[in-house]
């Protein structure tokens, strides 16, 4: 028998470990192929994107979905809406349904009513959901997207008629007006009340504050405050009046506050 060295030994030992590790390999790689090519060929559906953008008075938003990749049968995939910040029926439709792609068909197109609702308001978003693939399709990246609706409408602006009101002290009462402009659509809440100046609350007028509601269309509001005849002779006073509105949709205009001049006449009593 030839004597083999040990060196020659350990040679033979890795060929064999390297024609086995080539082999291994190659059916590694054609497998790979194998599975990549299954892949490849499976439908997938999603959203066109992720965010999509609609003026109120568009009337619609229409939301694309895509079908890539295994196109030689008939697929199928769920949709439907849901409310945000946006509402059902006063900013928009809700819809849901089936949508069927045909052999070969990539794209499909869902319509989305929206809804005009004639009140000043921030953007308002609701959603579009997809789910439930059929015919071993797979859902892709994007299987959920926002609509966001984009406001149209004038603001409403209430401010008071008039920086500075003058009253008798004997008069008893002073009428203030609030006037509404810009979008007068909608009812809008308004809270007042009095602070006191020089004029002191409880003394030289009444304390006052409470709320009003301008209606639908209505574009002037008054209210009153009682005036204190304290029967003393003295300067003048005034005291501030401020409205405030939590109405969506309404801005406070440039006459926030008003000033209230209190005329003194008692000391014309004694002449």
């Amino acid at each position: 028998m030839p004597n083999i060295s040990s060196t020659s030994r350990m040679k033979l030992g890795l060929q064999a470990m390297i024609s086995i590790l080539l082999v291994s390999l190659m059916q590694l790689s054609y497998f790979t192929q194998f599975v990549s090519a299954d892949v490849i060929d499976t439908s997938r559906i999603q959203l066109e994107q992720g965010t999509y953008y609609v003026n109120e008075e568009a009337e619609s938003v229409a939301v694309q979905v895509l079908r890539k990749d295994g196109l030689e049968e008939e697929t199928s995939v769920d949709y439907t809406t849901k409310e945000g910040t946006a509402s059902n029926d006063s900013d928009y439709s809700e819809v849901s349904g089936t949508l069927t792609f045909g052999v070969g068909e990539t794209s499909k197109t869902i319509i989305i009513p929206v809804n005009d609702d004639l009140i000043d308001e921030n953007n308002e978003i609701f959603s579009i959901y997809l789910s439930n693939p059929t015919n071993g399709t797979l859902l892709g990246s994007q299987v959920k997207a926002i609509v966001i609706i984009t406001d149209n409408d004038p603001v409403s602006v209430i401010k008071f008629e008039s920086p500075n009101y003058y009253v008798v002290e004997e008069s008893g009462l002073i009428t203030l007006t609030i006037t509404r402009t810009g979008n007068t659509n909608g009812a809008v809440n308004i809270v007042y009340s009095a602070a006191s100046d020089t004029a002191a609350a409880g003394f030289d007028f009444a304390r006052t504050y409470g709320n009003l509601t301008m209606a639908d269309g209505e574009t002037t509001k008054t209210f009153q405050i009682k005036i204190l005849d304290d029967n003393q002779i003295e300067y003048n006073e005034k005291f501030l009046v401020e409205i405030d509105c939590r109405t969506v949709g309404t801005w406070i205009g440039s006459i926030a506050w008003t000033k209230v001049n209190i005329l003194d006449q008692d000391h014309l009593k004694d002449l």
